[in-house]
């Protein structure tokens, strides 16, 4: 769904302060955007290209495929939530459920 530049503005500064997720849930405002989904697996495939931030570089791609591995993890997450998980503020199930966006 293409949006508008002050849109994607506004979804980004959302993300980044944490505040696009309340009470375990995506906020009503932002769910047309943004999505989540749970699991030890996901694959995303689009027919368009998407950029993917991985490990902070940047790139075009059409499909992207991650899977955890028991006991281990490679997190992305703003730097609000990942302070509050740090810092005890958040349990980890409530900093987990915005990965898979």
């Amino acid at each position: 769904k293409k949006i508008s530049r002050l849109r994607i503005a506004s979804v980004i500064a959302k993300y980044k302060k944490g505040t696009h997720i309340m009470d375990g849930k995506i906020i009503p405002e932002m769910r047309d955007c943004i999505s989540f989904t749970r699991g030890r697996e996901v694959e995303i495939v689009s027919a368009n290209d998407f950029i993917a931030n991985i490990d902070g570089e940047c790139g075009p791609r059409k499909k992207f495929h991650a899977v955890l591995k028991d006991k281990a993890a490679s997190l992305i997450l703003p730097k609000v939530l990942a302070q509050h998980y740090l810092k005890g503020i958040a349990h980890p199930q409530e900093v987990l459920q915005p990965l898979m966006v």
